[in-house]
């Protein structure tokens, strides 16, 4: 009776990426291509999954409490240089713990029980030695065998409690929610399609005959969607179609996005930059002049009360002026929620604090170190590549592995 938790895999094989040593710097002067080539290429995600969640129990099957939207940008983990994860990725799943809780703390009572047991045995007969002892070597075995059952049981209710979180496991995008929560009466629902997005594809179309005969010598510039300079790919690390119909190359790049902390103003000033927000919504759509709500996780609390943090002069249904300042406002809420997505909840207030309808806050997370005046700066979290963005390809064909003396069959 484990609970499950299984990714399908699909669209990409694994890729040799101790062959990727850099990216191209040196060789994307497109003006100093010999003979260009210009394809178009099209940006694939190298791995789409789709992730299931469930709790195999003949009596319960579990709650789905939490999916992360459609659209969401997540982080993967963060691993250490012997490969243990320092930070867990995103969270993108959650199912009711409650169960499984239950159950942890029954395996510790009986574990805790099985192994007093076993070693107050143990040191009676240690203390008798050759006399002999009041407890039999059958009994001795068969405490330590209880014991054992009893830690095993503990170690696997553990990791039934650790299957009801789901974290991303590289750096993607929510493609599509199939379940969006609520009681499952399967052990192995379909939640969510995910694709990676870092490092990325960029595939064109051509010839296997002419594909093998470009190398890791060969100039190649691609142009992210909407951008002026080019990057090159991954070096070795690009590979034909498997199928041999398919015809096309597919180019490994990278695509990190662009972390800066901070931004330099016009006048000067160093401001923090954040990348999220939040409006402040009616509680009930059938009230729109009533309640006001605000979402679950905008909410803070001080030694004065819950506040939230409101973005000056920002209105969620105008275009966000990037450069704003933060107003710390101090709210009552109700004892009611309302979801506006199974995973997302907003709180009702009783005193708004002087909000109003569409005003914009900040989530408690982005308001790290940011204090009631600060100024800020707002922008997206920005990939160079999505999956589907046509891009252009140039190849510099001048250069191919005959002529620089390598064997075909590089990429």
């Amino acid at each position: 009776m484990l609970p499950t938790k299984k990714t399908i895999l699909s669209a990409v094989a694994a890729v040799g990426f101790c062959a990727m040593l850099g990216t191209v710097c040196a060789d994307i002067d497109v003006s100093k291509f010999k003979t260009p080539k210009e394809f178009k290429g099209k940006v694939v995600s190298l791995s789409s999954t789709t992730v299931r969640m469930g709790l195999d129990f003949q009596w319960y099957k579990g709650k789905v409490i939490y999916v992360a939207p459609p659209g969401t940008k997540f982080k993967g983990p963060i691993f250490d240089l012997k490969g243990n994860v320092v930070t867990q990725g995103d969270v993108l799943i959650k199912l009711d713990t409650k169960a499984c809780e239950a159950l942890l703390d029954q395996a510790t009572a009986s574990l805790n029980s099985k192994e007093s047991l076993y070693k107050r045995y143990q040191v009676v007969v240690d203390k008798a030695g050759a006399a002999g002892s009041s407890i039999s070597e059958q009994a001795l075995l068969e405490a330590k065998n209880d014991y054992l059952v009893a830690k095993a049981d503990f170690i696997l209710k553990q990791g039934m409690l650790s299957t009801c979180t789901f974290n991303a496991q590289f750096d993607g995008v929510v493609d599509e929610v199939l379940f969006p929560g609520g009681y499952t009466n399967l052990s192995d629902r379909e939640v969510m399609k995910v694709s990676q997005l870092a490092p990325i594809g960029v595939e064109v179309q051509i010839s296997r005959e002419e594909a093998f005969t470009y190398g890791v010598q060969t100039p190649i510039a691609i142009f992210p969607l909407g951008h002026k300079e080019a990057i090159g790919p991954y070096r070795g690390g690009s590979m034909v179609s498997s199928d041999a119909n398919a015809n096309t190359l597919t180019f490994i790049v990278s695509n990190h996005r662009d972390f800066i902390k901070t931004k330099k103003l016009e006048n000067g000033q160093e401001v923090p930059v954040v990348r999220n927000i939040c409006p402040v919504i009616p509680f009930s759509d059938e009230d729109l002049k009533g309640a006001l709500s605000v979402y679950e996780n905008s909410i803070m609390k001080d030694d004065k009360g819950n506040y939230v943090m409101q973005v000056v002069g920002q209105n969620a249904t105008y275009a966000i002026n990037p450069v704003f300042k933060l107003k710390k406002v101090y709210i009552t809420m109700a004892n009611e929620v309302s979801h506006i997505e199974t995973s997302v909840k907003y709180v009702k207030l009783q005193d708004a604090g002087g909000l109003a309808v569409n005003d914009t806050l900040l989530p408690a997370e982005e308001c790290k170190g940011l204090n009631d005046g600060s100024v800020v700066y707002f922008e997206k979290t920005r990939y160079m590549f999505l999956p589907g963005d046509p891009v252009k390809v140039i190849i510099d064909t001048a250069v191919t592995n005959e002529k620089v003396g390598l064997e075909p069959g590089q990429y």
